[in-house]
Order: structure tokens, then C-alpha cells, then sequence
């Protein structure tokens, strides 16, 4: 138990940048299909608005509550 509250935190921030890809609309999807060789500025490429359904926004507040209910942070 003391290895899951020592790296609880890495993982609820873990959750704060993959939450947004889990939940985001497939027609909103990052298109991961770059055509040139190129080094491409991961700003120009990785465009998130923010959560839009209330479902989603639910789910990344669950990950909070569940990490302070047990105790994790």
C-alpha cells in the first residue's frame, strides 16, 4: 500500500493528459498520419480543447475523488 500512495500522484497526473484523448470525440481524433520525414512541433500536431461532454469532465473529477477517498494524496 505504501508503493501505491508513494507514486499515486504520477499516476492522477498520468490521468490528466490521457483522460482528454480517452474521452475526445473520434471526428476530433489527432491525426497521427504526418507525411514527411520532418521533425513536426508537437503543438502543431496535439490540439485539445476542453472536455466538452460532462460524462467526461466527470471522469477525470472521479479520478480525483477516488485518489483523496483513499487516501492516495
Amino acid at each position: 500500500m505504501d508503493e501505491i500512495k508513494k507514486y499515486s500522484f504520477f499516476g492522477l497526473a498520468s490521468s490528466f493528459e490521457m483522460v482528454p484523448l480517452i474521452v475526445l470525440n473520434p471526428d476530433d481524433a489527432i491525426d497521427m498520419e504526418i507525411e514527411r520525414d520532418q521533425q513536426v512541433n508537437i503543438e502543431d500536431v496535439w490540439k485539445l480543447d476542453p472536455i466538452k461532454s460532462k460524462e467526461g469532465r466527470l471522469r477525470e473529477a472521479n479520478n480525483i475523488v477516488h485518489c483523496v477517498d483513499n487516501s492516495y494524496i
